[in-house]
């Protein structure tokens, strides 16, 4: 609990204060992924989406690319979401994200699109990563020829490539 009156009029005292432990205790720290992830976290519930968007580059860059869950929180900060639904995407088990928690805007599904596949979006910096190939699939619209096109693609690559388990993968 808070110390001073009025800090914590928006209960997120407590988040405050863990995130600024986890600075202090950085240097300190040895599952660095861990403490990228937490921090992360609370970064999301303090609604610090800039933040938020380079903790979870940075946890790309240390290899987490297939990891779902950093991708439903990098979805949160690049779309603002609320506190509550960042915490739903937190929770979400196996290849759940954002995108599979609900519907998309037009708008939002373009801001999606522009991280996953532009020119300097994500499958660009990580071409081998078949999480972001799978996620870029699941933002596109499902009646669109880039979809089909897409989807067409990554189907032709997992079953040359003999990956017993795209049934189970494209039914998820």
């Amino acid at each position: 609990l808070s110390e001073t009156k009025g800090e914590d009029e928006d209960g997120l005292g407590g988040v405050r204060k863990a995130l600024e432990h986890l600075d202090e205790i950085e240097k300190v720290i040895v599952d660095h992924t861990g403490w990228l992830k937490a921090k992360l976290s609370y970064q999301l519930q303090l609604g610090n989406f800039e933040d938020a968007k380079d903790t979870a580059m940075k946890l790309f860059e240390r290899g987490l690319t297939e990891e779902h869950r950093v991708h439903g929180a990098y979805m949160c900060a690049l779309l603002k979401c609320d506190r509550e639904t960042c915490l739903e995407v937190e929770k979400m088990k196996g290849t759940g994200t954002l995108a599979t928690l609900r519907p998309f805007s037009e708008e939002e599904r373009s801001i999606l699109l522009d991280a996953y596949g532009s020119k300097d979006g994500l499958s660009k910096l990580y071409p081998r990563s078949n999480g972001i190939k799978r996620i870029y699939i699941t933002i596109l619209p499902t009646n669109s020829d880039e979809f089909k096109s897409a989807i067409d693609k990554y189907c032709q690559k997992q079953i040359t490539k003999g990956v017993p388990s795209l049934g189970a993968d494209l039914s998820s």
